[in-house]
């Protein structure tokens, strides 16, 4: 090949990918939702409308028990499903899954990816359970999840995430450097879809006794404050704890 065009072609690219950088930040700040008031609790409305509008929620301070109620809400539709997308955010009150009702698992949309036996063989082992169903998508990144404040006003007594029995229908990342301020709960949980916890703060006690992880779990550079328990907990295919740290 030529001096001139060898030289070129290295020069072609890097202008290619200066021009095109733009288009792709304007592509993302068009799906980014920022909150111009970061004391003011964002409405349940508006966050709700941000999600249906395929939103992220950016630098917010939202209340967890919204979070919840728009996915009661969204687990009676039949149309398209929101993504709960929140990143550089506070969540105050905690995720308390509790508030959804339980259910048997004969409407569970199990992932299109499992062969037939496989979903046949899971409905038959948890036929007699009953589950909280979430059905949304759940994207959390480097946000504060804080706990419901005691009588003293404190925190840290209270969970910050308490997902009992909860079957999760699609991937749920709770990663980038998100923190757990109060206890987080996730005992006969199953997350069908991948789970990622990827450099997560814990700073209570973690709970994942008797979790069934279908999907790929990630708790690389995860650190636990706390003690974390991970007995009698399943994992079907890849399970990351690289670099994690225990100081429970």
């Amino acid at each position: 090949m030529p001096f001139h065009k060898a030289f070129l072609i290295p020069i072609l690219i890097i202008f290619s990918l200066l021009s095109f950088s733009p288009q792709l930040l304007a592509e993302e700040e068009k799906n980014i939702f920022p909150c111009k008031d970061k004391e003011k609790i964002l409405g349940k409305k508006t966050l709700h409308e941000q999600f249906r509008q395929g939103k992220t929620v950016s630098g917010c301070r939202v209340n967890g028990d919204d979070i919840l109620e728009i996915i009661r809400i969204e687990a009676q539709w039949e149309e398209k499903l929101s993504n709960i997308s929140i990143e550089n955010s506070i969540i105050e009150r905690g995720l308390d899954f509790s508030i959804l009702p339980k259910i048997k698992l004969t409407t569970v949309n199990l992932p299109e990816n499992w062969e037939e036996e496989k979903k046949k063989e899971f409905l038959k082992k948890n036929s007699t359970k009953s589950f909280r169903i979430v059905k949304n998508k759940i994207k959390i990144k480097n946000s504060e999840i804080k706990s419901k404040i005691n009588k003293n006003g404190r925190e840290g007594d209270y969970y910050s995430t308490f997902a009992e029995s909860t079957l999760f229908e699609k991937d749920v990342f709770f990663d980038e450097k998100t923190i757990f301020r109060g206890d987080a709960f996730f005992k006969y949980a199953i997350f069908t879809g991948e789970a990622s916890f990827y450099s997560a703060t814990f700073h209570e006690v973690v709970s994942c006794y008797s979790t069934t992880f279908h999907g790929e779990a990630h708790f690389s550079s995860a650190t636990f404050h706390k003690d974390a328990y991970f007995s009698s907990a399943t994992f079907s295919a890849k399970a990351s704890f690289s670099l994690a740290t225990f100081n429970g």
